[in-house]
């Protein structure tokens, strides 16, 4: 009980404390104070402390709140008279204009508040445009474009208009969940009839590889890797491999046991084929020094193992996209580790006298399995970096063009073929340079500035 009413003390204390700080920053008048606490809730400029402090000040204050709140609603409604709804969700989406400024985000939360039949109407029909915009940039095929971008099977331009999905998927459940079953279902049986054999292998792999050659950055390589892996796949349509890739991914749906089994031995069997070509991947570049690019930007000379590079880049380039992967992977783990890290949990069922040697031993188990995995990642981000230091940094990949369409329909469309048209000429135009021309420019350029330096130095230096 004592413990009870000190507590209580000190709560009163704190409290008290934090309305004086609050108090001490925006003035004494009560309706500017609350004007402000409202406003913290919207802004996202404001400390943790500071909002903490409004919180203690608006429960002490109720009165002065309300007619805060009701004041900010009023100054709303007037300002946007024709379409408070729309505009007040507006506001506080994400994709407001940088111009909103905190307190019209609190006028539009306190009309929101103060109006909720008026708000639901104003969502509903903001979440219905969002639906139309989708059925509109996908008017050949929506409810399959919308069970691949929810299920994660779509393609990165697809995968931007996944708010669309879902909202569409709300006000079309009857035909999105008939057009999900029967694809699904589909698509596993055309999968099955035509890979009979090995089905389950077959479905692993081209989930696998597809998977590794997304994270490959060089695409001659990744198109090379994929043809010596599954050269029946690389000779297919773009189409038809999409849709082999969504048959094995609903292939997969009903029957994961057999699927988890034969990518554990797809990845066994890649793992020792890492680790054969890497090593001799290091016997022919000589511990990565033979032909380096910072050896040959060191020389001033005219880089003359361009080819060389090439050539090596082009045969072991899925290495890069392997690495890639088992980084992500161990980084995955190392963060799920850290939920299960026994200092932060208290142990139950234990002895007293047992309670000392069995939090160490979960401690050391925990420490062991940390130490494995950050010594797995430093080895794997050190041969990615020894791979940087040679090859160079690979390309960057060609970003999808961001869906900013919230108001028409043809904007959405217009922006996608603009991406699939930068992307096509982006990938012509490397395709038309090549990888090493650029290099050799740039060693060229060195020599000529070093040449020209060591005849200007030549001609200096007086003859004997």
């Amino acid at each position: 009980l004592t413990w009870q009413l000190w507590r209580e003390e000190a709560v009163r204390v704190r409290d008290a404390e934090a309305r004086a700080a609050w108090e001490r920053i925006f003035g004494d008048d009560p309706e500017h104070c609350a004007r402000m606490a409202i406003e913290s809730r919207t802004n996202a400029r404001m400390s943790s402390l500071a909002r903490s402090q409004a919180k203690v000040w608006a429960r002490s204050h109720p009165i002065e709140l309300q007619l805060a709140e009701t004041a900010l609603a009023v100054e709303f409604a007037e300002a946007y008279s024709e379409q408070p709804g729309a505009n007040a969700l507006w506001m506080l989406a994400e994709e407001a204009a940088p111009g909103v400024t905190p307190t019209m985000r609190a006028q539009a939360a306190c009309w929101l508040k103060l109006n909720p039949e008026e708000a639901a109407l104003a969502r509903d029909e903001r979440h219905r445009g969002f639906a139309a915009e989708f059925e509109a940039a996908f008017s050949k095929s929506p409810a399959e474009t919308c069970f691949k971008i929810l299920s994660g099977w779509a393609s990165p331009q697809e995968l931007l208009w996944a708010q669309h999905a879902d909202h569409w998927r709300s006000f079309n459940m009857d035909t999105y969940s008939s057009a999900a079953s029967q694809l699904q279902s589909g698509l596993a049986k055309e999968f099955e009839d035509a890979r009979p054999a090995n089905t389950a292998a077959d479905a692993a792999r081209i989930i696998e590889l597809r998977a590794l050659c997304e994270l490959i950055p060089y695409p001659d390589c990744a198109d090379e890797f994929m043809r010596a892996q599954l050269p029946s796949v690389a000779s297919m349509s773009a189409n038809a491999k999409e849709r082999l890739w969504l048959g094995a991914h609903c292939w997969r749906v009903g029957h994961q046991g057999r699927v988890r089994q034969a990518t554990q031995q797809l990845r066994t069997e890649m793992a020792a084929s890492f680790s054969s070509q890497w090593a001799e991947l290091l016997s022919q570049t000589e511990d990565f020094r033979k032909g380096s690019l910072q050896a040959a930007l060191l020389d001033l000379e005219v880089d003359r193992f361009v080819g060389l590079r090439l050539r090596l880049s082009r045969r072991f380039g899925w290495l890069v996209g392997y690495l890639a992967r088992e980084q992500g992977e161990l980084l995955g783990q190392l963060q799920a580790l850290t939920l299960t890290d026994p200092a932060d949990r208290v142990l139950h069922r234990v002895r007293p006298s047992q309670e000392a040697k069995e939090q160490k031993k979960r401690e050391e188990a925990f420490l062991l399995s940390r130490g494995k995995l950050e010594a797995q990642l430093a080895q794997s981000l050190a041969r990615t970096a020894q791979w940087q230091s040679y090859f160079g940094a690979p390309p960057p990949p060609v970003e999808p063009a961001k869906n900013t369409n919230t108001t028409n329909n043809s904007s959405g469309k217009n922006t996608n073929s603009a991406a699939k048209t930068a992307a096509k000429d982006s990938k012509e135009k490397g395709n038309k340079e090549g990888k090493g021309e650029a290099a050799v420019r740039q060693m060229k350029q060195l020599a000529s500035k070093g040449k020209d330096k060591a005849k200007s130095g030549k001609d200096r230096k007086p003859k004997k």
